[in-house]
C-alpha cells in the first residue's frame, strides 16, 4: 500500500531535522567542552568527531531499517547530507578550537611566573594582565574578608541590641559603613581593571574585544545590580541608625525587644526597619545567585 505524499513529506522533513541535529549537537557540544575548559583541543576534536562518525551511520541505520520496512529505499540525498554535514561540523569544530579562547591554558598562565612582556599574541596577553589584576584585587579583598570574619559586628546588625543607645548605633553604623565600602572598593578596582583590558583590547583587536563583551554582559550586569543593591543597603543602614541614633532618647530596648512609645516615631523606625531589612534580604539572595552562577560558568575568566 502506498504511502501517502503529505506523509513522506512530513516523514522527509522529520529525518533531515534529526540529520541537523545530530551534527550540530554533535560540533557545539565539543566546542563547548573545549571553551569551558574541560577538554583540550585534541579530546575536544576527537570527541566531537567521534560523536559525527558514530552519530550519523546510527541514523542512517534507523531510517535505513524503517523505510525498509515500510518498503521504501533510503535516499541517497540523506547519506550524501550526513556526509556533508558531519564534514561541516568537524570543520567547524576545528575552526573554533583555533580561534576561541581556551579557559584553561588562560588560567593556568596567568597563575603561572611567565612574564607579561613574553606572552603572545597580544591578546592573550591582555587576557592574561586582566586575570592577574583581579586576582591580585580578590586576594587583597580576602584579607578584609578574614579581618570581619575575625571581629564580627556585635551586637549584629539588626538586633535590639544594636539600638541599645546613641553609642552602640553609632558604632554599629559605622562599622557597616566601612565593610560595605571596603567591598564597593573592591568591586571598582574589579571594574577599573576590566576596563583598562577593554581599552587595550579595542586598540588591538576590535573584534575579539566585540564577542568578550557579548560573552560577558549578562555577568558584567549582574555584577553591576549587586554593587547598585549595595549602594542602597548602604544608604537605608545609614538612615536607619542615623534616626535611631537621633530619636536615641525615645528608644528603650528590654529583655531582647525594642519599645518606641511615640507613635510617629516608631512607624518611621519601623518603615526604615523593613526597608533596610527587605534590601539586606534581596541582596543576600543577589549575591547568592551570582556566586552559584559563577561556580556553574566555567568559562568565567575573572577569577572568584
Amino acid at each position: 500500500m502506498p504511502i501517502p505524499e503529505k506523509q513522506t513529506i512530513f516523514r522527509s522533513r522529520l529525518y533531515w531535522l534529526l540529520i541537523v541535529a545530530v551534527n550540530v549537537s554533535s560540533a557545539l557540544t565539543a566546542i563547548w567542552m573545549y571553551r569551558s575548559g574541560q577538554a583540550e583541543a585534541m579530546p575536544a576534536m576527537f570527541g566531537g568527531g567521534t560523536g559525527l562518525l558514530i552519530g550519523n551511520p546510527l541514523i542512517l541505520w534507523m531510517f535505513y531499517k524503517r523505510q525498509t520496512q515500510s518498503g521504501e529505499t533510503l535516499a541517497k540525498s540523506k547519506i550524501l547530507g550526513c556526509i556533508v554535514l558531519g564534514i561541516l561540523s568537524f570543520a567547524a569544530i576545528g575552526i573554533a578550537v583555533r580561534s576561541i579562547p581556551h579557559q584553561v591554558e588562560d588560567i593556568d598562565l596567568a597563575l603561572s611566573d611567565v612574564p607579561l612582556n613574553s606572552i603572545d599574541p597580544m591578546q592573550k596577553r591582555l587576557l592574561v594582565q586582566l586575570i592577574r589584576a583581579q586576582a591580585a584585587n580578590s586576594k587583597e579583598n580576602d584579607k578584609l574578608l578574614a579581618e570581619v570574619r575575625k571581629t564580627p559586628l556585635n551586637p549584629p546588625l539588626y538586633s535590639a541590641d544594636s539600638f541599645a543607645n546613641a553609642s552602640v548605633m553609632k558604632s554599629t553604623a559605622d562599622r557597616m559603613t566601612y565593610i560595605v565600602n571596603a567591598d564597593l572598593a573592591y568591586s571598582a578596582k574589579q571594574e577599573e581593571a576590566m576596563q583598562n583590558f577593554r581599552l587595550a583590547m579595542a586598540k588591538v583587536d576590535p573584534d575579539f574585544l566585540k564577542k568578550w563583551d557579548g560573552s560577558e554582559a549578562k555577568d558584567e550586569a549582574a555584577i553591576q545590580n549587586v554593587v547598585g543593591i549595595e549602594r542602597e543597603l548602604l544608604a537605608s543602614i545609614q538612615g536607619l541608625y542615623s534616626y535611631a541614633e537621633d530619636h536615641a532618647s525615645q528608644i528603650v530596648v528590654k529583655d531582647g525587644a525594642i519599645k518606641i512609645s511615640q507613635s510617629d516615631v516608631l512607624a518611621e523606625f519601623n518603615r526604615q526597619f523593613s526597608l533596610s531589612t527587605a534590601i539586606n534580604d534581596n541582596l543576600q539572595k543577589t549575591e547568592a545567585g551570582l556566586v552559584k552562577h559563577h561556580d556553574e560558568a566555567k568559562s568565567k575568566i575573572v577569577l572568584p
